[in-house]
């Protein structure tokens, strides 16, 4: 099996027992990239290049999601840290700050 294919960008929930891979995640985004850049073409107010960084964003991402750690923490059920930097925390006030 390629190492690759054994990191994961979620963890196990419904429709992905196993969590979704890494890289069907980033293949996805990257379509996602494409289409999007099909979709709205040449952006007048932005570099000539954007849209090759939009792809370059989409490909690195969850690049923090590669390392070993970050991988059991995914894998182990515990705290899921990598999914509750998603979300804010429930007690976080409406202004967007944390409480003290």
């Amino acid at each position: 099996m390629n190492a690759l294919r054994r990191l994961r960008a979620k963890s196990p929930h419904a429709g992905y027992p196993h969590g979704e891979a890494l890289t069907d995640h980033l293949s996805a985004t990257l379509v996602g990239a494409r289409l999007l850049h099909a979709r709205v073409g040449r952006i007048d107010a932005v570099p000539e290049g954007f849209w090759r960084w939009v792809t370059v964003a989409a490909l690195l991402h969850d690049a923090e999601k590669v390392p070993e750690g970050f991988q059991a923490d995914l894998t182990g059920g515990g705290r899921r840290l990598c999914e509750a930097l998603d979300t804010p925390p429930a007690n976080a006030e409406t202004d967007g700050t944390q409480p003290a």
